[in-house]
């Protein structure tokens, strides 16, 4: 579903990832751990078309991500891939409803109705639809994440990419989090989550050790 290969990244003479390959399935959730410096969110930002590789490539179904350029990739980001942040970067002047709508608005296969009823699914899925006109500032941290996270299924994308998506979370909401990501690949979603929290050992099928830009075997 999801190949890294042979893939270098540099900055100016810092190496950051040094010949990385990795194949990931569909219907599993991987963590990706390591210390800070290692390469995982470069590593992840690499895959979702935010940075681009310096060697090397990444296949997604057999299309690689680096031949896409401009409008065309914001198009196969759209429909191949959902992201969720530690951050939540929701906007804070509209609600929850609204913010789970921004994505959807490019989708040219959503006509207004399909795109209403998908938004009631996902407020339902997440128990959220009685917080639907509530605005970020309104919710709670677990609250907004979960916003987040419908917001990164809204064009029911293949491939979840989350980078420390519990860091600013409690004990409690951190669970409902991974419970929740856990799902979406029980579902057959490729969930590839960055963190630095040991309980994601809990929830992952697979656990990806990255040290000084490489996968450590």
């Amino acid at each position: 579903m999801l190949e890294v290969k042979n893939v270098k990244k540099d900055y100016g003479s810092t190496k950051v990832l040094k010949d990385v390959s990795f194949h990931f399935d569909s219907g599993k959730f991987y963590a990706i751990m390591g210390p800070s410096g290692s390469g995982k969110t470069t590593l992840l930002n690499l895959i979702g078309g935010l940075d681009a590789v310096t060697e090397g490539d990444i296949l997604l179904n057999g299309q690689s991500i680096s031949s896409f350029q401009g409008k065309d990739l914001s198009n196969f980001r759209m429909k191949n891939m959902g992201f969720v942040f530690q951050g939540f970067y929701l906007n804070p002047y509209l609600n929850a409803r609204q913010n789970i709508r921004m994505p959807m608005l490019i989708n040219p296969k959503l006509d207004r109705k399909k795109r209403e009823e998908r938004i009631d699914e996902l407020l339902e899925r997440f128990q959220l639809k009685d917080r639907e006109k509530n605005l970020p500032k309104q919710l709670s941290g677990g609250e907004q994440q979960r916003i987040a996270i419908a917001r990164a299924l809204a064009n029911q994308p293949e491939l979840i990419l989350a980078d420390e998506p519990t860091g600013n979370l409690d004990e409690e909401n951190e669970n409902i989090v991974f419970t929740l990501l856990k799902k979406l690949s029980e579902e057959g979603k490729t969930v590839i989550v960055v963190s630095h929290n040991d309980n994601v050992l809990n929830y992952a099928d697979e656990v990806i050790h990255m040290v000084k830009g490489s996968i450590k075997e």
